[in-house]
């Protein structure tokens, strides 16, 4: 962390840029390092003429001095547990855990053996297959994601897993006598919801 001139601290914010868009803020008050490393006092964002082409991620030095300390917020760091979660989606043989945090939904599945997505959570949804898209992360145990055209891919611990959403979807089980748990990072809130 650096100061700036004021003697304010500096908090580094990442901003998104898709394509050639200017972005203003009415903000007054705060210093801008454009892309050529200089700082400019006044209202943040991008003139025309600094607007990177292509989408890319900017990290930005914003200083926030006494006048400006009613507008700006300031953010907080969030911490939470699986132990403690926002909401829990049960069924037989399993659970679906769901923690949000930072404008996400992360979820956590544990499923005992002899678990099955079509026989236990697929009637209490109304669907035989699951049809949600999923990117996630396996902790421990082995289940399968297994396709409408037959293909069955195997997750085991450590590996991290991309399935796209149906219809026509995929069925699921778990595979051997552990219990299997992942990490949900897209598609949680979609999970097992009636």
């Amino acid at each position: 962390m650096t100061e700036s001139t004021a003697g304010n601290r500096i908090h580094a914010v990442k901003f998104i840029v898709a394509g050639a868009r200017d972005f203003y803020s009415t903000n007054a008050g705060v210093n801008v390092a454009d892309q050529y490393g200089r700082a400019d006092t006044g209202t943040w964002g991008f003139r025309p003429a600094r607007v990177f082409q292509t989408s890319t991620i900017l990290v930005l030095s914003v200083s926030a001095y006494p006048a400006c300390e009613g507008i700006m917020q300031m953010l907080e760091t969030v911490l939470k547990r699986f132990e403690e979660p926002d909401e829990v989606r049960t069924f037989e043989k399993g659970k679906f855990e769901l923690v949000r945090i930072g404008g996400m939904t992360i979820g956590r599945a544990t499923y005992q053996p002899g678990w099955k997505w079509s026989v236990h959570v697929g009637p209490g949804v109304g669907t035989s297959r699951c049809n949600v898209e999923h990117v996630g992360m396996v902790l421990s145990g082995c289940a399968t994601a297994a396709m409408e055209d037959g293909t069955i891919h195997e997750l085991s611990a450590g590996m991290l897993f991309y399935i796209p959403p149906g219809p026509p979807g995929h069925d699921s089980w778990v595979v051997g006598d552990a219990p299997y748990v992942s990490l949900h990072f897209l598609g949680a809130d979609s999970y097992a919801n009636k």
